[in-house]
């Protein structure tokens, strides 16, 4: 019997500990829509309904009555939201009951690969998502249509008609072009095979664009949807709506004036990816929680940040003064040699504005 690791972690915390889990719980299990959504939501309806389509209309559904199938790929910056807005729209969508279960019979399912992989390697993720046993992958001459054909069997067993491939830059991204051909040659082979044409559906970072644009078969069966960054001066409002949100959820307050000091600094901090600026609002609210806080502030989310990123003052976009010049990707860096002087507070505004945005701001 495997020993519940969970229930051994949990005995450790207090009550109150507990209490900080379950309102985190709740925190994340909120859910905002975006223009993306919407997109990913129209393209996942083309896919199934080509799937219903039939060669001869006359005739029922059967192999020699089917059409190939298709598919799209949603690109975007790391953190943009990709991941959740599939699963969202997948979990939702009444064709696809049980999305996330391994028991039910949904007909979709999302392998995420484990780094960057062979053909082989993805075939074994493939097998484990599947719940099925690992078999050996095939070697020699021609073992990737061998390989190719034991996955689009595999699916076939599992009823699976699209095959979501999460994290898909990990397997267009292989130093070796040939393996990559390998790869791309069996998602072709899964939309072609009449006898049990699967839909796949690709989601990665703006690279897989790229590498799925070099084979014309390939990219001539796919439409492409990209997830879009954050706006300062088009999104500030959505993101104050987020963090209201979030922090009401939480059961937390935050003042407007905190909230007009906090929304542009977290956009620059998240990189300008929503995914991202949530996160960094999750790490606020956490920290908030914590130590036992009633509100959210521009001092919360800065002492967060430090928590999380382990930057000195001025490159926290949340204290520093010129946190527009500050690297949202920085970590780890400290004053090389002494203490800094205590950073200038920064000025809160009473209800920030599109116009005192920078025109850098627009790009």
């Amino acid at each position: 019997m495997v020993p519940n690791a969970l229930a051994t972690i949990r005995a450790g915390f207090q009550p109150a500990d507990l209490d900080v889990v379950a309102t985190m719980e709740r925190v994340k299990a909120t859910y905002f829509a975006t223009p993306t959504h919407g997109a990913v939501e129209k393209q996942l309806n083309i896919v199934l309904q080509q799937l219903l389509e039939r060669r001869d209309p006359a005739l029922p559904v059967g192999p020699d009555n089917v059409v190939e199938a298709r598919g799209f790929v949603l690109s975007g910056q790391a953190r943009a939201g990709k991941s959740r807005a599939l699963s969202e729209v997948f979990r939702g969508h009444p064709s696809l009951p049980g999305y996330g279960d391994a028991r039910a019979d949904c007909p979709l399912v999302t392998v995420v690969p484990q780094g960057a992989c062979t053909l082989g390697r993805f075939g074994q993720d493939v097998f484990e998502q599947l719940g099925l046993p690992i078999v050996n992958i095939p070697t020699g001459k021609n073992y990737e249509l061998k390989l190719a054909h034991m996955i689009r069997n595999r699916l076939k067993i599992r009823g699976i008609k699209i095959l979501h491939v999460d994290e898909a830059h990990h397997v267009t991204e292989p130093a070796n072009k040939t393996e990559i051909k390998k790869i791309i040659n069996m998602f072709k082979y899964l939309m072609i095979y009449l006898d049990w044409p699967v839909a796949v559906i690709l989601s990665g970072i703006p690279e897989l664009v790229s590498a799925i644009r070099k084979d014309p078969q390939l990219s001539g069966r796919m439409a492409f949807t990209a997830a879009t960054g954050l706006v300062p001066k088009t999104d500030y409002r959505r993101i104050e709506h987020v963090v209201g949100e979030l922090a009401n959820v939480a059961g937390l307050s935050i003042a407007s004036g905190e909230l007009a000091a906090v929304v542009p600094r977290l956009i620059h901090a998240g990189n300008r990816q929503l995914g991202r600026s949530i996160e960094i609002t999750y790490d606020a609210i956490r920290f908030a929680l914590t130590e036992r806080q009633a509100a959210l502030s521009l001092h919360t989310f800065a002492r967060a940040y430090v928590q999380s990123r382990g930057v000195a003052p001025e490159h926290n976009p949340f204290v520093a003064r010129d946190w527009r010049l500050t690297d949202p990707l920085l970590v780890l860096e400290k004053p090389p040699k002494q203490r800094l002087l205590r950073a200038q507070k920064v000025k809160r505004a009473s209800l920030a504005t599109d116009d005192e945005f920078d025109e850098e701001d627009v790009a």
